[in-house]
């Protein structure tokens, strides 16, 4: 070997020392904490990925807890604890919250036919339709925040862990987590990544919480929510009445036919809502059909549209997520006697 490329090979070498440092520093630190078991995900700085905790706590207790009743859904599940839910069941229900953020059709499909696959019961089911998410996409989701766990859903395990390692490199990630980890200051360069809002998990049931804004809530809700009106985050905008375009594809009917087929091969008892997002259009008339079609009209819900529930921005956090208030409500609904002319009620009211 001559100079020159000993040479060269030295300086490419010298080169990528800050490159295996700062990736050894992905394997010590696990920023996103998807490499380690955790007994709780509580306290973190930066926003996790929920489908990752969802199915690392279920893979984790299962043996232990017996699960057999399980939420499913986006991050709007926040509204429904899986003790309000309970009081809707048979004494042997044993609940989990078995929600993503930003779930879609393809996430909800994959946890059932895993659940199915390693003969876990599912005696209940609880299927949490939001329309700005759970139809918009068939396949996995990108980025670290999103992309679906590979155990559960099988999907390129390679692909998983590239996009968290990519995103420890993006734009100085690394350097604005390790200065915050060791600092406990919030820069301002920094703002994009820290977590704001303090997100808490149930190591067991696998509900969460977002306790800042529950305990502003509880102490002073009319301060809360007059900050919001001051920042318009409650603003309202003109909407049609209802979705224009069906969003349910071919290939999300074959998907919800599977999940209904197996929901039933289970003898589920199983009820589907449709979320009261706020200041959104009613739920489109073809896909709502649709889903009658296939779950029954007897167990399809929808609370989306104008209504007493979406009118009011106190049922909210903020614009996308409803409140555990909202969220009792409309389990004391669906399991009513005449649920359908309870859903009516909401509109005229």
């Amino acid at each position: 070997m001559n100079k020159q490329i000993k040479y060269f090979l030295k300086r490419v070498g010298i080169f990528l020392v800050p490159f295996f440092i700062v990736l050894i520093s992905f394997f010590i630190l696990d920023p996103f904490k998807i490499l380690y078991e955790y007994k709780n995900y509580s306290g973190s700085f930066i926003q996790l990925n929920r489908d990752v905790i969802s199915s690392k706590t279920l893979i984790k207790n299962y043996d232990k807890y017996k699960y057999n009743s399980f939420i499913f859904g986006s991050s709007r599940t926040v509204a429904f604890k899986t003790w309000d839910w309970k009081n809707h069941l048979d004494s042997s229900g044993v609940l989990f919250s078995f929600d993503a953020s930003n779930e879609n059709i393809f996430g909800m499909l994959t946890k059932i036919k895993y659940l199915n696959d390693n003969h876990i019961k599912i005696d209940n089911a609880l299927l949490v339709v939001c329309s700005d998410a759970t139809f918009l996409s068939i396949s996995d989701l990108d980025g670290p925040l999103y992309i679906k766990y590979p155990d559960i859903a099988s999907t390129n395990q390679l692909n998983f862990y590239l996009t968290f390692i990519s995103s420890w490199f993006d734009k100085l990630f690394f350097v604005k987590y390790i200065d915050y980890k060791f600092f406990q200051v919030q820069r301002e360069y920094s703002k994009d990544i820290i977590e704001p809002q303090n997100i808490d998990y149930d190591d067991v049931y696998n509900n969460f919480f977002i306790t800042k804004i529950d305990r502003q809530l509880k102490s002073r809700p009319d301060a809360y929510y007059s900050e919001m009106l001051k920042d318009s985050l409650f603003y309202k905008k003109q909407i049609p009445a209802m979705i224009e375009e069906p969003q349910i594809n071919d290939i999300a009917i074959e998907y919800l036919r599977e999940m209904a087929g197996i929901l039933k091969h289970n003898n589920t008892n199983y009820k589907l809502v449709i979320s009261p997002l706020y200041n959104t259009p009613k739920f489109n008339i073809t896909d709502y059909e649709t889903l009658v079609r296939i779950f029954g009209s007897e167990n399809v819900f929808d609370f989306s549209g104008e209504n007493s529930i979406t009118s009011n921005y106190r049922n909210y956090y903020e614009r996308s997520h409803y409140r555990p208030e909202v969220g009792r409500q409309i389990l004391e609904i669906i399991y009513s006697d005449n649920a359908k002319s309870k859903i009516n009620q909401l509109t005229q009211n």
